[in-house]
């Protein structure tokens, strides 16, 4: 069953034609990924499915309601829930903080309660820490709940942004380049965890990603873009051997290496 289906997705800014009628579905718990040079329109489209940019014309349906062009609240608040690529965490507060603001639309006390420690503010208090902390559970970051995220390795980091978006209940999450800026090692771990929510939690994913041997190894069907359309889709082992995909990379020996399983 599919659960997000786009459709004719188009994004103009002025002259340029940054997404050019994008079509796109994803089944229930598939983990699928969206390839591309640089200036391709990938991150864009993530923008556009989310709410962040409105669509010029095209439809963003989401478990059947039209979300094209709604506030990214709306988006997320429903379940479809996206990490950036660059990371995006509140400096010189801690792991907990940080990840309080997922529940936002879940709050239902008063200020009032708030400053008077009323027993709901106490329940939905409690709530949270331990969502919080099955989260960070999951994520195997639990020890850094209380420290700054500022102190923090880069890998871990990126490990609390995905913890974040995973606090909003996604039923499908958008990863924009999970392991930009991370060494083999790390890498590696962000893949196990990509793996654990879609095999584990049945979360579809759609993931952004410039590491083919990320991507080859754990998306069942790539779309790959060029120019703002899609020029190939299929399993991992169909897009390795097709020629549109070989040229666009041409440009680069070393990523036309690895599409075409080299590396």
């Amino acid at each position: 069953m599919e659960v997000l289906h786009v459709t004719g997705l188009t994004k103009h800014f002025g002259g340029l034609t940054a997404v050019s009628e994008f079509d796109f579905s994803l089944k229930n718990r598939e983990l699928a990924g969206l390839i591309g040079p640089n200036g391709a329109g990938k991150t864009t489209v993530f923008n556009l499915m989310t709410g962040i940019l409105k669509p010029d014309q095209g439809s963003v349906l989401f478990q059947g309601e039209d979300l094209a062009g709604k506030p990214p609240h709306i988006s997320s608040n429903k379940g479809l829930v996206r990490t950036f690529q660059n990371i995006r965490l509140m400096s010189n507060m801690t792991v907990m903080e940080n990840l309080m603001p997922a529940f936002h639309h879940r709050i239902n006390y008063s200020l009032a309660g708030a400053m008077l420690g009323t027993p709901d503010f106490k329940k939905v208090e409690t709530e949270m820490e331990n969502t919080i902390a099955d989260v960070l559970g999951k994520m195997d970051i639990i020890q850094y709940a209380y420290e700054n995220v500022t102190d923090l390795p880069y890998g871990v980091q990126r490990k609390v942004d995905i913890a974040r978006a995973l606090c909003m209940n996604p039923k499908v999450l958008l990863l924009d380049e999970p392991t930009a800026g991370l060494n083999p090692i790390e890498a590696d771990e962000i893949v196990n965890i990509i793996k654990y929510l879609n095999e584990n939690l049945g979360i579809s994913l759609v993931v952004i990603e410039h590491n083919m041997r990320v991507i080859m190894s754990i998306c069942t069907r790539i779309v790959v873009m060029h120019e703002g359309s899609v020029i190939a889709e299929g399993t991992p082992g169909e897009i390795q051997d097709n020629p549109d995909v070989a040229r666009v990379y041409l440009g680069s020996r070393r990523m036309y290496k690895a599409v075409a399983g080299g590396e």
